[in-house]
């Protein structure tokens, strides 16, 4: 079986003005790479650590597509050399907007073939990658 190429999906990130004096924010926008995607929210690297609750205006370039979104930092944690995995959860996802993500995920999602399987009497572990 062929394996797809990786497919970047690029995310510029907008902050919301009002917020930024609160959580002391001295940019405007960013651009991060996303990690993963759901229907209901997107896993980002970014080099700025952005604090929860920050309201943020997300655009994906998805299928030739600029999709426009806010969403909310939900989690925040710095994985060192000064990047951060932000968790955001999308906030009012529209039908067009929640159809196209899914059929981005659809489209790209890898799934593995199981290597652990649960009997009654036990387990067997396949160690084929």
């Amino acid at each position: 079986m062929k394996k797809k190429p990786k497919i970047p999906l690029k995310v510029e990130l907008k902050i919301d003005s009002s917020l930024r004096g609160r959580f002391n924010i001295f940019i405007e926008s960013l651009e991060a790479r996303a990690l993963d995607i759901s229907n209901s929210g997107i896993g980002m690297l970014s080099e700025i650590f952005l604090p929860q609750g920050v309201i943020v205006d997300l655009q994906l370039r998805i299928k030739h597509r600029v999709i426009k979104l806010k969403g909310e930092i939900r989690s925040a944690i710095c994985v060192g050399e000064g990047m951060s995995r932000l968790g955001i959860k999308f906030v009012k996802l529209n039908k067009r907007e929640s159809k196209l993500i899914k059929d981005f995920i659809k489209e790209h999602e890898k799934r593995r073939p199981i290597r652990l399987k649960l009997f009654s009497k036990g387990f067997t572990y396949d160690k084929r990658k």
